[in-house]
């Protein structure tokens, strides 16, 4: 891998867990690499300009919605794009053993997917699925990726649980806020909103401020909103755009995940984002044409073996050319028409000012 990484291939690289939780982990028999391991080879990747890709097995034994929950925060702190397969047992393997299956309950549907175990039932598994769909929508698509990280960083709000606070509002008032409902509901299948991006993020305004209401009127929650906005495709929109957003939220977010180019541990903002003063955002490009043709998910996003690409990710993105674009596979020249050797020439020309910087304070340590 490091010597086709070397010879400037492009890599979409997978860091596979499986899980987090220490109890799944021995119900498979099986340990991860160190956490500090794994974020140290996931920077040495970011720096070298390739994408992320991380692999989470849903329906394993001692799992639960809260384990799974805790999962997706972890590769959501690390920025990298989480893939979860739902677990099918093979004929000859450990988990199909008499004694395995009834030490921990497991119980199959005709395609041999796990669908309960001792630590779930199949409402929780389907919970955990629901779960999984929002992930795809609010952070891989980045539909709510910024007003999240914000919740997160500034007010301890972790992602996750406004994933799950949206699912329960989906589950048990789907018409309060419908238009959300509907982003939530179907966004795999009709990747657009019908009333447009502005009427979905007025809505989750209102549902932050129902939920949250120490964010309510906060100009800097109001700024990231913007900006949010601004960075989603629409059929019309014209390029190079730019905006003046109240607070310089690159800065700001540059600031929070530095770290993540270095040890590769999460970081967090080094101030508060009110506390920066304004700056222009520009959106210089369309690179996958999302504004004429929209998202293109190849697949069925409703089968749980043959998943489309809404789950796998490989020729997917809902990226504009700007500041704040990822390295993502269909960015990255994997699928697709792009060609995006200028996207990540400008990426690395970041990574490397970063890098250079933090040599300098390690080699300042080493001479002191």
């Amino acid at each position: 891998m490091a010597e086709m990484i070397d010879a400037g291939l492009i890599v979409n690289s997978s860091l596979s867990l499986q899980s987090t939780d220490e109890a799944t982990l021995d119900a498979l028999d099986r340990s991860n690499i160190s956490t500090d391991h794994f974020v140290s080879l996931a920077a040495d990747y970011r720096r070298r300009g390739h994408p992320l890709q991380g692999d989470l097995m849903l329906g394993l034994p001692e799992q639960n919605f809260e384990t799974y929950k805790r999962d997706i925060q972890f590769f959501l702190d690390h920025e990298i794009m989480v893939r979860s397969w739902p677990v099918q047992i093979l004929p000859n393997s450990p988990m199909n053993a008499p004694e395995y299956r009834a030490r921990y309950g497991l119980t199959t549907d005709e395609r041999n997917l796990v669908v309960s175990t001792t630590s779930f039932g199949p409402d929780d598994r389907a919970r955990m699925f629901r779960l999984r769909n929002i992930d795809i929508i609010t952070e891989r698509l980045g539909v709510l990726r910024h007003p999240m990280r914000f919740l997160q960083w500034q007010y301890g709000i972790e992602a996750t649980d406004v994933m799950e606070d949206l699912l329960a509002t989906v589950e048990t008032e789907p018409t309060r806020f419908p238009v959300l409902t509907w982003v939530l509901e179907y966004f795999d299948i009709h990747p657009t909103v019908a009333l447009g991006w502005a009427s979905f993020y007025e809505e989750f305004r209102s549902f932050v401020a129902a939920r949250y209401p120490q964010v309510a009127h906060d100009s800097a929650f109001e700024c990231v909103l913007t900006l949010q906005q601004f960075l989603m495709p629409a059929p019309g929109r014209t390029f190079p755009a730019t905006i003046t957003l109240a607070h310089d939220y690159v800065t700001w977010y540059r600031a929070a995940t530095r770290t993540l180019y270095t040890t590769g541990h999460a970081g967090t903002p080094e101030s508060e984002l009110a506390d920066l003063g304004p700056a222009e955002f520009t959106v210089t490009g369309d690179p996958l044409d999302l504004c004429v043709t929209g998202i293109r998910l190849d697949g069925d996003s409703r089968d749980e073996i043959l998943q489309g690409d809404f789950h796998i990710g490989a020729a997917v993105a809902n990226e504009l050319e700007s500041p704040l674009i990822r390295i993502l596979p269909a960015l990255c020249g994997q699928a697709g028409p792009l060609s995006s050797e200028d996207i990540v020439r400008q990426l690395l020309e970041e990574l490397e000012d970063l890098t250079a910087t933090w040599l300098e304070k390690k080699l300042e340590i080493v001479r002191k």
